[in-house]
């Protein structure tokens, strides 16, 4: 048997886990550039808290976000009952600030329910 020169083969091992730790390492550079260039906030649903009816055509919404610039994104009305939907911006990384944000909106007539279309929760109004 001759001794023949073999080229050194890497190993198998090597192969499978070279493209795992790229994967990675570009995960957690992205991660962190979200996480502080980003604020690590996003825009989404929020749940209403409370909501207050000010006559004549008024309502006040508590959302569980903080200065997360809340917009409606949903409204439907009919006769004495509300559907809506709030967006904003919320940053659960963070915990957020111990604040709710308040959103005015102009409703027909005066309203005896409000349903919160991202829980399902029909919230009673506030006195």
């Amino acid at each position: 048997m001759a001794n023949v020169d073999r080229k050194p083969r890497a190993r198998p091992a090597l192969r499978c886990i070279l493209p795992v730790v790229v994967v990675s390492i570009v995960s957690v550079l992205g991660f962190a550039f979200w996480y502080t260039a980003g604020g690590a906030a996003w825009r989404g649903a929020v749940a209403v808290r409370e909501a207050r009816f000010i006559p004549p055509d008024s309502l006040e919404i508590e959302v569980y976000s903080c200065n997360g610039a809340p917009q409606l994104q949903v409204l439907r009305q009919s006769g004495d009952t509300v559907e809506l939907e709030v967006v904003a911006f919320s940053t659960p990384l963070r915990g957020g600030d111990d604040c709710l944000d308040l959103l005015t909106i102009q409703v027909d007539g005066p309203l005896t329910a409000i349903v919160d279309l991202h829980t399902g929760e029909t919230i009673e109004l506030a006195r």
